[in-house]
């Protein structure tokens, strides 16, 4: 069962975590789903969205168990903006080669600032199997970063969320392969394996979200944010 719940407030903004290779196919409009494991596995029963408290999901049918599962992407309406692997470079070769992040909540707040700070920034989406000095950009310290440590304003792509469901992986149709981006179940299957398969793969059929977004104006939603 999906998410029936329209957004009770103002929409949240969170964090979500892409491939090279799934930014390149949204950016194509050709990726509008993305699943993503459920922790703790659910029993076997479907979830279903908790009216009160909208994040949290609950067994269906009234089956009585201890635990929650709140959604760590939000709800219908709120903003995911992308990670992924980046580098910080410095296009003026006469700068001081300092590579350090600034503060991330006067980046935001100054227009000037983050059309500055955004130049400095290069993503491997953009130059796949280079290092940063081989990508004609500047000067750099040759590193790329891990996606847990990009800061919100550098981010390029926002979603927002259009539809949510909790269901096992192999419940995917042959129309949801292709929004996520594979032409056939098949190849999702191994797709995800490629992913997600030392810990979860397609032939232990995980509890997943299925998330359904669509691309976002990303200004907009960073000065909304919180």
């Amino acid at each position: 069962m999906g998410s029936i719940f329209p957004p009770l407030q103002k929409p949240s903004v969170r964090a979500i975590t892409f491939t090279a290779e799934s930014i390149r196919k949204i950016d194509l409009g050709c990726k509008t789903q993305t699943r993503r494991v459920i922790y703790p596995p659910p029993a076997e029963c479907d979830l279903v969205q908790d009216p009160r408290t909208p994040l949290k999901w609950r067994p269906a049918g009234g089956a009585k168990s201890p635990l929650s599962w709140r959604i760590p992407y939000g709800i219908v309406g709120d903003r995911l903006w992308i990670r992924q692997v980046w580098a910080r470079v410095e296009p003026n070769p006469t700068a001081s080669e300092d590579f350090r992040m600034p503060v991330a909540w006067r980046v935001e707040q100054n227009p000037v600032l983050l059309d500055y700070w955004r130049k400095r920034v290069i993503f491997l989406s953009d130059h796949p199997g280079k290092m940063p000095r081989q990508c004609d950009c500047g000067v750099t310290d040759n590193a790329w970063r891990s996606p847990v440590t990009m800061p919100r304003w550098a981010a390029r792509q926002w979603l927002r969320i259009t539809g949510l469901r909790a269901e096992r992986l192999q419940m995917i149709s042959a129309e949801d392969a292709i929004a996520e981006g594979a032409q056939t179940i098949e190849a999702f299957a191994l797709l995800w394996d490629r992913i997600n398969g030392s810990t979860h793969p397609w032939a232990s059929n995980p509890w997943v979200w299925r998330i359904e977004f669509e691309k976002s104006d990303g200004l907009r939603a960073l000065q909304s944010a919180d």
